[in-house]
């Protein structure tokens, strides 16, 4: 049980030494990861997404005083169903902008849907990526699976 415990215990202090508080989660793959606030398909709800679609989802990653955007690795950036992280979409575009008005600088993704790996049920997706400073982060957002 000690020798289980112990890399939990490491994975916890580096997250509490390195990210601010409230800040930290442990992703799907057990890293400490901050949790960012995005918007899949922004300013529509629910977020209806056709998996027989060959079109893009749009998705809003959200800069804050505590997130800076322009710091993202573009390339690490994936979009998944959240009980499947292996795989997802890689990002298709991209696009810098002031989205909700707050100040901050935010991004907006777009995802190539068939990408992505959603199935009937499916009910949430998760946005991952890492910044130019190996700081894993993730996001989550409901979906509403079409097909």
């Amino acid at each position: 049980m000690k020798r289980l415990l112990r890399p939990l215990i490491l994975i916890s202090l580096f997250a509490l030494l390195f990210f601010p508080a409230g800040q930290v989660a442990l992703a799907h793959e057990e890293h400490p990861h901050m949790h960012v606030e995005i918007d899949i398909k922004p300013g529509s709800y629910p977020n209806s997404i056709n998996i027989l679609s060959n079109g893009k989802v749009p998705v809003a990653l959200f800069g804050s005083d505590m997130f800076d955007v322009t710091g993202v690795d573009i390339a690490s950036v994936r979009l998944h169903p959240m009980d499947r992280p292996e795989g997802g979409a890689p990002v298709n575009k991209f696009a810098y902008t002031d989205l909700n008005s707050d100040g901050y600088l935010d991004i907006i993704f777009h995802f190539r849907t068939q990408a992505i790996g959603l199935q009937p049920g499916d009910e949430m997706a998760c946005l991952h990526g890492m910044t130019m400073m190996g700081d894993h982060f993730c996001g989550h957002d409901t979906v509403r699976v079409i097909s």
